[in-house]
């Protein structure tokens, strides 16, 4: 293509910034004519590529590889005016276009520029706003207004349209028959056809993954996702293989990251595929007629529409549309669009059918599958907690170690400055507190639209206390659960079995200096001497909790953890004489037990109880009976009985082999309902609140364990 000649810096009056090189090729392939580049003074980082587009001259420019956010677009973009003075306005563009509306989601980056209305600058933001219940997105406000040059120039081609033909079709049949353009395209997708012809040909099982992930939502492919549908009938062998487990998964998503077709994103411990390699797939899977989403999808909505015109939107008939539509979105992997369409049909059906109706268990099913992934993340999300407490221990005792110091002044002792000044900074960090926690993920303003709607999805089995879904009525405060809680059996056993727990951690954490100042050591080197016994209990806390979430298992990892406890203190107490090194290493034991297992026991209840009141309350119970074990604890060390405090130990052991007990009885009956329950031999009462008041005694629930 031919440059223009004698072109300067200052005849370039569009700047135009790629986030992607992909994205740089498409617009350079825009441009008309491509331009020699120019000098770059030593302070401008960027290349560009330089060209036009009718009697407009352009800049083009990419953010660095691999370095995207709001820093890096605006370093790009302050470079790129440093050197182009005549810059009248600028564009960070991406390959798509079009606002998002009831019949598409076409989105071009985060932010579309349009002309001004009533209610909004003409500049839309998608993130800009709240989440409302219902899961519905308003947008609170507006970023400014278009530039003049652009709002003149969209009013001249409005003008133009009205009294001219339009050549739309025009130019997209020229740029059709364009070789260059033709060239370009058809070469990307002829490699990508090789690559797949090359796949397919390798591993054919491979091949037919990549297809069925392009079914899903291209920026998060995780393996749980797609293992979720392994039970149905309907799944083919090959895919059955390939999800059997997280190793054949992995061998069969290595060969698609090797040839570039899809990225491994390690740290969200996903996969991701680009948009237009994720068109190129379904084009492919809709020409091998393996199935098409986008038509099943339209024909939903018309049937849907038709139905709730003709029969009503709680219908039978309307509410299976409802259902399938859920189905659907659940199988692209576009968890939100699912829940909606589900929980939708189980308002429908428990009103139409009632709560025991097995279509309405059938939908409960499906809003379970949805659900339960995030349920087995709860522990470790609790042990972090946890294990920066037991961290607080130990920066505890090297601060009171300095604290110490201040002996005599203002005539205090050091153990009273070390109660003042530790006290002061607790009650200022909680002022703080207030201001920076927030209360749901949904209200949160430094989250972004889309990372709301993940977080919110991610959330552990608590979508009926949260702003969004139209289950928001259900998590008000009910009395009826309430006394539910009080009188379940299973919260009177969590709250035996965090006794054993809570004792050895207020024991631990009261007595520990104590005990070590026993050993022979003076006050201060005791204080010292606690930092690697609570740095090594917050090391043991986050690794239970990661493998009791990756493993699934709450009850044995609890009990391990127990067992710690019991030989940690089994040490301090059992030897006939009395060594102070073999008591040291025991409260090493003793705290790498007791810590982790209380996040365990947390997570056990909070999985195992429903709907939100009930969950509230019974924890409520478990935390607050469970910590009189820190009252009783208080009292069993005395000064007479050291250095051995062999009454102390003696009790804590007592305590500890009471919570052991409790968690085997605990696993043993849960174990048992859930395995009535998969028999079909649970019976339901017929309650006429709905499937959900029955919480975690309706017949579709499974405990944990």
């Amino acid at each position: 293509m031919a440059a223009r000649a004698t072109l300067s810096h200052d005849d370039y009056t569009v700047g135009w910034i790629c986030a992607l090189p992909l994205e740089m090729a498409a617009a350079k392939l825009m441009l008309d004519a491509i331009h020699p580049s120019l000098p770059r003074p030593p302070t401008d980082q960027n290349t560009y590529i330089l060209g036009n587009i009718g009697d407009h001259n352009i800049v083009i420019a990419c953010l660095p590889s691999g370095a995207y956010g709001i820093v890096s677009a605006t370093t790009v973009a302050m470079q790129l005016l440093s050197s182009f003075h005549s810059i009248r306005f600028g564009l960070m563009v991406g390959i798509g276009g079009g606002v998002p509306n009831g019949n598409a989601d076409v989105r071009l980056g985060d932010i579309v520029v349009s002309q001004p209305t009533d209610t909004s600058g003409g500049v839309i933001q998608y993130d800009l706003g709240k989440v409302l219940s219902g899961g519905q997105f308003q947008r609170t406000g507006m970023l400014n207004r278009p530039p003049k040059v652009l709002l003149t120039a969209l009013a001249t081609l409005q003008a133009h349209y009205f009294t001219e033909e339009s050549r739309i079709l025009e130019f997209i049949s020229e740029l059709q028959s364009d070789p260059g353009r033709q060239y370009q395209q058809g070469n990307m997708l002829q490699t990508w056809m090789i690559l797949y012809l090359e796949i397919q040909k390798r591993d054919p099982n491979s091949a037919d993954l990549l297809l069925l992930l392009a079914h899903f939502d291209n920026r998060d492919i995780w393996y749980e996702l797609v293992k979720s549908g392994r039970h149905s009938s309907n799944v083919p062998d090959w895919l059955k293989k390939a999800i059997s487990s997280g190793l054949e998964f992995k061998i069969g998503m290595k060969s698609l990251i090797g040839f570039s077709l899809l990225e491994s994103k390690q740290q969200e411990g996903s996969y991701a595929m680009h948009p237009v390699v994720q068109d190129w797939c379904l084009h492919i899977a809709n020409t091998n007629k393996n199935g098409k989403l986008k038509e099943a999808e339209e024909m939903y909505q018309r049937a849907l529409a038709g139905y709730e015109k003709a029969l009503g939107p709680n219908h039978t008939s309307t509410l299976v549309t409802v259902n399938n539509l859920g189905n659907l979105f659940s199988d692209q992997g576009k968890l939100k669009e699912a829940e909606e369409m589900y929980q939708r049909a189980l308002v429908g059906q428990e009103e139409a059918l009632g709560p025991n109706h097995t279509s309405t268990l059938d939908t409960v099913n499906n809003l379970g599958v949805l659900y339960k992934y995030p349920r087995a993340n709860a522990q470790f999300r609790l042990a972090l907690i946890f294990a920066s407490a037991s961290m607080a221990g130990a920066f505890s005792g090297l601060l009171a170690f300095a604290i110490s110091k201040m002996d005599g002044v203002g005539g205090l002792e050091g153990w009273r400055w070390i109660f003042i000044l530790e006290g002061l900074l607790t009650v200022v960090c909680a002022v703080l507190a207030f201001f920076v926690i927030w209360d749901e993920p949904s209200t949160a303003t430094f989250l972004s639209d889309r990372e709301k709607a993940i977080i919110i999805d991610l959330l552990a089995d608590s979508r009926a206390s949260s702003s969004e879904g139209q289950l928001e009525e259900k998590s008000a405060f009910d009395w009826k659960q309430f006394l539910a809680a009080v009188l379940d059996w299973q919260t009177w056993m969590h709250a035996i079995s965090y006794w054993g727990a809570a004792v050895a951690v207020y024991a631990l954490s009261l007595f520990l200096p104590t005990i070590i100042k026993g050993l022979g050591y003076s006050s201060a080197i005791a204080q010292l001497l606690t930092i690697p016994v609570y740095a090594a209990a917050s090391i043991a806390c986050i690794a239970v909790g990661y493998f009791s979430d990756r493993m699934g298992q709450r009850s044995l990892f609890t009990l391990v953890c127990y067992g710690a406890v019991f030989v940690g203190f089994l040490i301090a107490v059992a030897p006939s004489r009395f060594i102070p090194g073999l008591t040291y290493a025991g409260c090493f034991i003793a705290a790498s037990g007791s810590y982790p297992a209380i996040p365990g026991l947390l997570a056990l209840s909070s999985n195992n109880y429903a709907p939100a009141t009930k969950r509230a309350v019974g924890m409520a119970i478990q935390i607050g009976l469970g910590s009189l074990g820190g009252a009783a604890a208080s009292n069993f060390y005395k000064k007479t009985d050291a250095p051995r405090y062999r009454l102390g130990h003696s009790l804590v052991l007592a305590f500890v082999a009471l919570g052991f007990l409790t968690v085997v009885l605990y696993y043993f009956l849960c174990r048992r309902i859930n395995a009535k329950r998969d028999r079909g031999e649970a019976t339901a009462s017929q309650n006429p609140d709905g499937i959900f008041e029955m919480g975690d005694k309706a017949p579709t629930f499974r405990y944990n364990l």
